[in-house]
C-alpha cells in the first residue's frame, strides 16, 4: 500500500490517500516490481492533490519505504531491469552468513549481524546470480529510486546505507564485504555513490515525472526507511520517547536518552533518524504481525472471533507459550536458530489460549527487542495495535502507558513531511487514547518464553 498525505504550514494533515500494489512470491521470494509501485504512488498523489482545499500549496515531496527494498535498474533512466526484491525477501541466506563470518568493523554496531533482508547481501546475491550486468546497472533502495523518479537525481540514503548496507558513518558500500560474499568487487561500484541524510533537498519534481501537474518545481525530499520516519512521525526527537512501530515486523527506536542499549540493540546509529541525531537505537521483531495472522489462519474462525476468545483466556495463556520468530531475528540475538512454536500444550487448552499466547509472544518479543531501555513515554502505531487486547498486553508486559497515535495519516507519510524538521512532530502528533497497565502479572509467562529462547543442547 502506497500512501500519500499533506500537511499545511501548522502541521496539520488536510488530505490523505492511499494506492495498493501486489507483491509476489513465495517461501523464501518475496517479488516487487517498481513500477507498479510507481504506478501506486502516482495515484495516491494524484488524489491527495485532488482533496487539497483551495489556497493550499505544496511545500515539498518526502519519501518512505521498506528498507532494504531493491532492485537493478538503469542509471540513467530508472528503468528496472527486472522484478525488485522485497524486504522480506530470504534468498541472500549464503550471502547473509559469508558476510557474518568476515567480521568486519561496521558490523559492530550491528550486533555483527547481517540478514539475507539487507542490502548489502541482495546486492552480492544478485551480482552473483548475473542480475547486475552492463556499466549502467545499478542497485538501488526503492526510496531512492523514487526520488530519482521524481527528481532526475540519484542519492542514496544514509541511515539506510549505515543500516542494512553495513556502510558505517559516511554510508560507503565496502568492497570487503561484498568480496566475503563471493561476488567480484565490481559489484561495490554498482550503487549510487552520493550519500545525503535524510530529509536534505535532493531536487525538485521534474517536468516528465507523470506525477500531477501542482507538484512540478516542488522540492523533494531525500527519503529513508519507512520504521525510521515513522519514528519521526511519532514525536522520537522528544528526549526519552519510545516509538513503536508494530505491523507486519515491528520496530522499536528511541534515542540515547532512554537508555543504554549496548549489545542488546542495533546502533547507536548515527544518521537514521532525523531529530536523534546523538544517536538512535533500533530493535525490532521481523514477525510480528505475520506471525498472528499465520497463526489466525491455522486456528481459523474470523479474527474477531479469536479476538473475543483470547480476551476471554487469563493472562498467561493457560501455560501456553508461542515463540514468533517465524523468520530471523533481529535482536538481541539476531543469530540464534530459533524459529516459531506453540508449547505448553494440553488437551483441555482451546483456540482462545492459543491466540493470546501469540499475542502475548509477539509482546514479548517485542519487549526483549527493546533491549532494557527505560523510555520516560512509549508511542506506538501500526496495525496490531488496532487490537485493544493487544494494546492492553504491550502495556502490560512494558509496564508503562501505550499512547497510540491517531492515524490521520500513518506515521511514516507524516515522518516523511517532517522529515526537513524533526523538531516540530513531538508538539504536533495527536494520540488517539492511551492504554494504561493493569498490573496483570506476566512474569512467569515471560519466563516461559526467555526459557523457550534457550537453544536445544546437541546429545553427545
Amino acid at each position: 500500500m502506497r500512501v500519500a498525505a499533506v500537511r499545511d504550514s501548522d502541521g496539520r494533515v488536510v488530505a490523505n490517500a492511499s494506492s495498493p500494489f501486489d507483491m509476489t512470491g513465495a517461501g523464501e521470494r518475496r517479488d516487487v516490481d517498481f513500477l507498479d509501485v510507481e504506478s501506486a504512488v502516482r495515484n495516491a498523489l494524484v488524489a491527495v492533490v485532488d482533496a487539497v482545499p483551495d489556497g493550499l500549496t505544496a511545500m515539498s515531496l518526502g519519501v518512505a519505504a521498506t528498507a532494504s527494498t531493491v532492485a537493478v535498474v538503469d542509471r540513467r533512466d530508472g528503468e528496472p531491469r527486472g522484478l525488485g526484491l522485497m524486504w522480506a525477501d530470504h534468498r541472500a541466506t549464503r550471502e547473509a552468513a559469508a558476510i557474518r563470518s568476515a567480521g568486519h568493523p561496521n558490523l559492530e554496531r550491528m550486533l555483527g549481524h547481517v540478514s539475507p533482508e539487507w542490502g548489502i547481501a541482495k546486492l552480492a546475491w544478485l551480482a552473483r546470480s548475473g542480475a547486475v550486468d552492463g556499466a549502467s546497472s545499478v542497485v538501488v533502495e526503492l526510496a531512492d529510486w523514487l526520488g530519482f523518479r521524481a527528481s532526475g537525481v540519484w542519492a542514496a540514503n544514509g541511515g539506510t546505507r549505515e543500516w542494512g548496507w553495513s556502510g558505517g558513518d559516511d554510508g560507503t558500500v565496502d568492497v570487503a564485504l561484498v568480496e566475503a560474499a563471493g561476488a567480484p568487487r565490481s559489484a561495490a561500484e554498482r550503487v549510487v555513490d552520493d550519500v545525503r541524510l535524510t530529509g536534505a533537498i535532493l531536487g525538485v519534481v521534474r517536468d516528465g515525472a507523470g506525477w500531477p501537474d501542482t507538484l512540478l518545481g516542488v522540492p523533494v525530499l531525500v527519503g529513508g526507511m519507512d520504521s525510521y520516519l515513522a519514528a519521526v512521525g511519532m514525536g522520537a526527537a522528544a528526549p526519552g520517547r519510545l516509538c513503536l512501530t508494530v505491523g507486519s515486523s515491528s520496530a522499536a527506536i528511541g534515542g540515547l536518552a532512554c537508555g543504554d542499549a549496548n549489545r542488546r540493540m542495533f546502533g547507536p546509529l548515527r544518521t537514521a533518524v532525523p531529530g536523534l541525531t546523538d544517536g538512535a537505537w533500533q530493535g525490532g521483531q521481523t514477525t510480528a504481525g505475520l506471525a498472528a495472522a499465520w497463526a489466525r489462519g491455522v486456528l481459523g474462525g474470523s479474527g474477531d472471533a479469536l479476538e473475543r476468545a483470547a480476551a476471554d483466556a487469563p493472562p498467561g495463556s493457560r501455560g501456553v507459550t508461542f515463540r514468533e520468530t517465524m523468520l530471523d531475528r533481529r535482536n538481541p540475538d539476531p543469530r540464534s536458530p530459533l524459529r516459531g512454536a506453540w508449547t505448553g500444550l494440553g488437551l483441555a487448552h482451546e483456540p482462545g489460549d492459543l491466540y493470546r499466547a501469540v499475542l502475548e509472544g509477539i509482546a514479548f518479543g517485542l519487549a526483549e527487542a527493546c533491549g532494557g531501555l527505560q523510555p520516560t513515554e512509549v508511542v506506538a502505531t501500526g496495525g496490531m495495535l488496532r487490537s485493544a487486547l493487544f494494546r492492553l498486553i504491550v502495556a502490560d508486559v512494558l509496564g508503562r502507558p501505550v499512547a497510540r497515535l491517531h492515524e490521520t495519516t500513518t506515521a511514516a507519510a507524516f515522518g516523511a513531511a517532517f522529515a526537513d524538521a524533526p523538531e516540530r512532530v513531538p508538539d504536533l502528533i495527536a494520540v488517539a487514547a492511551t492504554t494504561e497497565p493493569t498490573g496483570a502479572d506476566y512474569e512467569e509467562a515471560h519466563h516461559r518464553y526467555l526459557r523457550a529462547e534457550l537453544p536445544v543442547p546437541d546429545e553427545a
